[in-house]
Parts: C-alpha cells; structure tokens; sequence
C-alpha cells in the first residue's frame, strides 16, 4: 500500500511540473497605455482640449461684459447718489445688488457647465481608447493592458500609446 501511495505522490508531482513548466513557458503581454499623452499629442484630445478652451473663453467673455456692467451701474450710482431721493437710491442699490448676485449666480453655472462639459468630453475620448486597447489586447494576445495613470513605474517597451494615437477619431469628441 505504501509503494502506491508513493508511486500515485510521484505521479502528481511530475504531472505538477509538466504544467508549471507549461504555464512558464507561456508568455504574457502586457501593455501601457498613457491616456495624458493621448489627450496632449493625438489630434483627437488636441481637438478636445481647443473644444473646451473655446468654451471657456466664450463664457469667460459673456461674465467680463456682465461684470462690466455691473462696474458701471456701481460708478453711476455712486456719482448720482447725492442727487437721487432716498427712495430711488436704494431702488437702484437694489438693482445693483441683485445684479451681482445674478453675475455670482452665473459664474457658479458656468463653472458647473465646464466641469460637465469637460467630463462628457474627456469621458467620450476616454471609452473609446479603452476600446480600442481591449480590441487591440484581444487581437494582439495581451494578458492585461494597463493605464499609467495607475502605475508607478514601466518600461517604454510595453507602452502601446503610439499604436492607439492614430485609431481614434476626431468625431469621439464632438460637442453635443
């Protein structure tokens, strides 16, 4: 009985190192995928970026004219203020506070305006890379392809950025 404990313990082990020396053998791939990059060089995240920049400026333009409206209004009413009975000096004291609450207002929906249109913008990009890199992993035999945004340190020789730049699409970022 002994002989064939020892003989069924001997079996296992060799067919134990016939597939550990088989999975070795196997090599895996692995990639990098460096999607800042992608938004700083690739034509698609250059154009999202001139898309959101564009944005920004437009309506840090509209709140300028706002606010210098409001810098007027504060000017004439200073000026006037000592002709002006009570009763429309604080009419026209109100209106400027109400204005610059409404300009306060509008800041803060702008910047929210930003933030989701940079998100939808970014995110749009950011699904489409992704599936370029899994159809790309699946094609090429990848094991795993990883974002460096989440590593600390890999060698150049695994990172597939270049392979993916020229895949994506303008029209992922487009403006809805």
């Amino acid at each position: 009985m002994r002989i064939v404990q020892r003989i069924l313990v001997v079996a296992l082990f060799t067919v134990f190192c016939f597939a550990v020396s088989a999975n070795a053998a196997e090599v895996n791939r692995i990639g990098v995928l460096d999607f800042q990059r992608i938004i700083e060089t690739s034509e698609a995240g250059k154009l999202a970026q001139t898309k959101i920049k564009s944005k920004g400026e437009t309506m840090q333009a509209a709140l300028m004219e706002r606010n210098k409206e409001i810098e007027e209004l504060r000017k004439r009413l200073e000026r006037e203020a000592l002709v002006m009975d009570q009763a429309m000096r604080e009419e026209k004291q109100r209106d400027y506070r109400i204005k610059v609450n409404d300009l306060k207002a509008l800041e803060k929906k702008y910047q929210e305006d930003m933030r989701s249109l940079q998100s939808r913008i970014v995110g749009r990009l950011r699904k489409e890379v992704f599936r370029l890199a899994e159809k790309m992993g699946k094609e090429g035999g990848y094991t795993v392809i990883l974002d460096k945004g989440t590593i600390i340190y890999s060698t150049d020789a695994i990172d597939i950025t270049d392979q993916i730049i020229p895949l994506i699409k303008e029209e992922t970022v487009r403006i809805d």
